[in-house]
């Protein structure tokens, strides 16, 4: 969409929530998943670089692993990922 100065505005259907129990949880349109949070080994860190230029630019280091889980067997997600994994064990 655009704003009122005609500039491009991006826009997202997708929340990340924090429960008061400390939990996490991303809300995607109609769908839930839970977040796990998971703390990398000390050797086994991850790092973005971004192209710049005819180089590369470190942006950061990731010191920690999110996994994303269907919240319900119900979800739509949760059917698309069973229904994939007995189609490759026929």
């Amino acid at each position: 969409r655009s704003s009122d100065l005609g500039d491009e505005v991006k826009e997202s259907n997708a929340r990340f929530v924090r429960w008061s129990d400390g939990s996490m949880s991303l809300l995607l349109g109609n769908e839930v998943f839970d977040i796990h949070k998971q703390q990398l080994m000390n050797n086994d860190h991850s790092h973005l670089y971004l192209r710049h230029g005819s180089g590369l630019m470190a942006q950061a280091i990731f010191k920690h692993k999110l996994t994303f889980r269907p919240h319900s067997t119900d979800s739509v997600t949760h059917r698309k990922m069973t229904l994939s994994k007995i189609g490759r064990a026929v």
